[in-house]
């Protein structure tokens, strides 16, 4: 950039012309540059972030080989990662400028950016800050593609942690079901036989109560791995909703009296049936039952339908 300016003798007469060259090089190189990086970095960072490491790869590339001015040709090549890289070998070639792409919390380079000098352009420490700086924004790419790929693993791996389990309960499920009813039936021929003295009956009326309500607990789960597996329909029929909840209250009556707890129930009569499916709404009462019986030490229960 000139500037001219007039030299004046004594007189006021122009003895001369002051000609000041000032160097603008270095700027024009370092907004160059700049853009350079930031379109790199917008090509990079965008909506629609690289999927794969040659998603990288072909941006980056689609980028710095048509940066000409400063490089004639760039390449991005891949280390092996079989252990660490030479850097004297990057450096080989002559007019090879190369740059380690090292992505955050990984100990050795993941790819190398190689950048043949323009030889209009000496390679100094401007420029190799420039080549610098567009590695890093490679890294960071590099390093968003490696969080995504590890993101979706972790959740397959989930997925398959979930289906296993289903799997497992339902297995174990069916496998309990069969020993369950191998001590149901006993139990019930027994209770029809009328040798049986009171206590005994007791007995056996408690191991039927208890084997009953294994049963139940071995179809919850049954129900949720139908559920997860999204196998679950409700059923609804038309049923007496009072009727079924003085039922629901009436097996917890016994066990609810026998710690010295009032049983309250309070409902409305419904002035006709309701379509409710009849096993759901059967457990959901027992649920919340069982529930207020094990966390009420003192005081009265009060169910509603």
């Amino acid at each position: 950039t000139w500037s001219y300016g007039a030299i004046h003798d004594a007189d006021g007469a122009v003895a001369g012309i002051l000609n000041v060259a000032v160097e603008t090089t270095d700027g024009v190189l370092a907004v160059r540059r700049a853009g350079a990086a930031l379109e790199l970095f917008q090509a990079l960072i965008a909506a629609t972030a690289p999927e794969s490491r040659e998603q990288v790869r072909e941006r980056t590339l689609e980028v710095l080989r048509t940066k000409t001015a400063d490089h004639l040709h760039a390449d991005l090549v891949w280390v092996d990662g079989s252990g660490s890289v030479d850097t004297a070998t990057w450096q080989a070639e002559p007019g090879i400028h190369v740059v380690p792409v090292l992505e955050p919390g990984l100990p050795e380079p993941t790819a190398l950016l190689r950048l043949e000098a323009n030889p209009r352009r000496p390679w100094d420490a401007a420029l190799q800050a420039h080549a610098e700086l567009c590695a890093s924004h490679v890294a960071t790419a590099l390093s968003g593609v490696r969080r995504r790929i590890d993101d979706r693993a972790r959740e397959e791996a989930l997925a398959e942690l979930d289906v296993a389990k289903s799997d497992f309960f339902a297995n174990v499920s069916h496998e309990l079901r069969t020993p369950l009813a191998l001590i149901a039936g006993p139990v019930q021929d027994a209770l029809t036989a009328d040798a049986l003295d009171d206590d005994t009956r007791r007995r056996f009326e408690m191991i039927a109560r208890n084997t009953e309500r294994l049963t139940g607990l071995v179809d919850r789960i049954l129900d949720l791995t139908r559920v997860e597996a999204g196998a679950v329909e409700p059923h609804p029929v038309a049923v007496d909703v009072a009727a079924v909840t003085d039922g629901i209250a009436a097996n917890f009556r016994p066990a609810i009296e026998r710690m010295g707890l009032e049983f309250v129930v309070e409902r409305d009569d419904l002035a006709r049936e309701a379509h409710v499916d009849l096993d759901m709404y059967e457990r959901s009462g027992l649920n919340r039952l069982s529930n207020a019986h094990k966390f009420t030490p003192q005081g009265r229960h009060r169910p509603t339908p």
